[in-house]
């Protein structure tokens, strides 16, 4: 199937490519360089950028990608990408990303961004936050998967 081939290239050159070098994080600055990956990775899927995927995303969440086509037989990385271009179109208009605060523990860390009108029904939208786990692979923070929740309305006091 030329799409499993196309995205096992990909996941080939996740392990080849040399990583840029980073800097050892302190909590601000971990939360800024997470952030910028995060930024990054909705900007590969609007663009379609196929490089940008193996850049941002672990060699796991790219493998869970390939496992998405086969279940829902899209016969091309291309068309998966379009795929995806669309919702985040869709899905990102109005949105404010803001970074929240970042855990780091090792290889592994957590960002949590809040996503200003990123969630609710069509007509009302929430705001959600977001929980991205990161790994780092060959050197370079990687997004190992994300979780969306709405933000609970807090009543006024009173």
């Amino acid at each position: 199937m030329k799409a499993v081939s196309i995205v096992s290239l990909a996941l080939s050159l996740c392990v080849a490519l040399p990583a840029p070098a980073q800097r050892s994080p302190g909590a601000d600055s971990a939360k800024a360089e997470l952030f910028a990956v995060y930024q990054r990775s909705h900007a590969v899927k609007l663009n379609k950028d196929s490089a940008g995927y193996v850049a941002v995303f672990s060699r796991g969440f790219m493998e869970k990608l390939l496992k998405i086509m086969q279940e829902q037989k899209i016969p091309t990385w291309q068309e998966y990408m379009s795929r995806v271009s669309d919702l985040e179109k869709r899905s990102s208009a109005g949105v404010t990303l803001v970074a929240q605060r970042a855990a780091v523990t090792g290889d592994r860390a957590t960002l949590l961004v809040l996503l200003t009108k990123g969630c609710g029904e069509p007509g009302k939208p929430a705001d959600c936050q977001a929980t991205v786990a990161f790994v780092r692979e060959g050197g370079a923070w990687k997004i190992a998967g994300e979780r969306q929740a709405e933000v609970p309305k807090v009543a006024p006091p009173g």
